[in-house]
C-alpha cells in the first residue's frame, strides 16, 4: 500500500542538480490556486486545489503512472499539499487493486474455463502463432503498470513553496518566476 512521505527542500534541490529531468524522473505537482504567484519549481505540473475532483486525481495517477518520484506541494504543504498526497496515494491504490484483481480474474477465468482450446491446423497454424505475437498480452501489461504503481514513491515537500523560495529563489536552476515583490522578507508563509 502505497503512502506519502515528507521530503526535504535540500533533498528535492539533489534531484534539480542531479541532472535528473522533471516528468521522467520525478514529477512536482504545485497544488496551490491563485497563491501560486510568485514563482514555482521548474517543470511542476499545476493541479490546482480549488480544481480537484475525483476524476482530476484518477487521471493524474494514470498521466504519472512510471514516474518514480512524485512531489506534491502548496505554500506550506501543511494542508492542501498533504490532502492532494493522501487523494493521490488513495487512488494509486485502488488503480493497483484494480489492476490486481483484473489480471487475477483474467488468469482464473483462461486457466479454469474448462473448455479446452482445440489446437490449430497445421494451415492456421502459422497464421495463429503470428496472431497471438502480434500484440501483447494487455494482462502482462496491466502487471507492469501495477508494478510501476507499486514502486512510486508519493511526497511532500516540507515547508512548501514558502520554504523552498526562502532557501533558492536566488537560484534561477531551481525556481521559475519568481517575483520577489510577494514574497516578503521575513515573513512565514
Amino acid at each position: 500500500m502505497v503512502s506519502y512521505t515528507f521530503i526535504d527542500p535540500s533533498e528535492v534541490a539533489q534531484l534539480y542538480h542531479s541532472g535528473l529531468e522533471p516528468g521522467r524522473d520525478f514529477q512536482v505537482v504545485d497544488v496551490r490556486d491563485e497563491d501560486r504567484i510568485g514563482g514555482h519549481l521548474p517543470g511542476s505540473m499545476r493541479a490546482p486545489s480549488e480544481q480537484r475532483t475525483l476524476q482530476s486525481v484518477q487521471d493524474l495517477v494514470v498521466k504519472l503512472e512510471g514516474v518514480p518520484k512524485v512531489i506534491f506541494h502548496c505554500t506550506l504543504s501543511q494542508i492542501r499539499g498533504p490532502k492532494a498526497a493522501s487523494l493521490y496515494c488513495t487512488a494509486l491504490n485502488e488503480r493497483h487493486d484494480a489492476l490486481e484483481l483484473g489480471s487475477a480474474t483474467s488468469d482464473s477465468t483462461i486457466k479454469n474455463s474448462g473448455n479446452p482450446t482445440p489446437a490449430p491446423s497445421t494451415k492456421d497454424s502459422t497464421n495463429t502463432r503470428a496472431a497471438q505475437n502480434f500484440s501483447p498480452n494487455p494482462f502482462e501489461l496491466n502487471a507492469s503498470a501495477s508494478e510501476q504503481n507499486r514502486s512510486q514513491q508519493v511526497l511532500v515537500l516540507r515547508g512548501g513553496f514558502g520554504e523552498w523560495q526562502r532557501m533558492y529563489k536566488d537560484d534561477p536552476k531551481l525556481v521559475e518566476g519568481f517575483d520577489p515583490s510577494i514574497w516578503v522578507e521575513g515573513e512565514d508563509y
